[in-house]
């Protein structure tokens, strides 16, 4: 249940209203092109924003209030929000969705520790696991990335890739010729 009143009843929180928000009107089964297609359409249509953080605003993360604020209201919003809303709408349509807590690595040294401060997701498609995260500001990945490490993934923007070191593994892009850790 939300501790804060949403405007749009719960069951706005439906494919319909997401997929018209984001612009999809593909395939509805839970296949690895169906995935890519949708984590596109969403990057293309919901902007990062953080603008709640700054105003001083509390975020809501209950699913019915993330579509209030992300599909009635035309917002954008920031990790937990945007990957809430992914989760539930790739769920609905059959795929097998694990949340991730994750560091931000952006511009800190290798040997540092950060913390636990970002969502992101797995998703299972057709036998393989996928990187989803949707909600990464300036540098989200465009498409969702495999979780096979080391190789490089091409996307419609910077390369990609997820390398093991120490146990995790690390989304990396490339910047010219030096990648760096995301």
């Amino acid at each position: 249940m939300s501790l804060v009143a949403s405007a749009v009843p719960t069951d706005f929180l439906t494919l319909d209203a997401y997929f018209g928000r984001i612009g999809y009107d593909g395939p509805r089964e839970p296949t690895a092109a169906v995935l890519r297609s949708i984590h596109q359409h969403h990057v293309q249509a919901i902007p990062f924003e953080n603008l709640d953080v700054l105003l001083g605003r509390r975020i809501n993360i209950e699913p019915d209030a993330i579509a209030d604020k992300l599909i009635g209201q035309h917002r954008g919003g920031y990790c937990f929000e945007q990957n809430t809303l992914l989760r539930e709408m790739l769920r609905a349509l059959g795929f097998t969705v694990t949340p991730l807590l994750a560091r931000v690595r952006w511009q800190v040294p290798a040997d540092d520790t950060t913390g636990l401060t970002h969502m992101a997701l797995a998703v299972e498609a057709e036998g393989r696991r996928w990187l989803c995260d949707v909600g990464f500001g300036a540098l989200v990945s465009p498409i969702p990335l495999s979780f096979e490490t080391d190789a490089e993934q091409l996307t419609t923007h910077e390369p990609r890739r997820l390398i093991a070191r120490h146990g995790r593994v690390t989304h990396q892009t490339k910047l010219g010729d030096t990648w760096h850790d995301l």
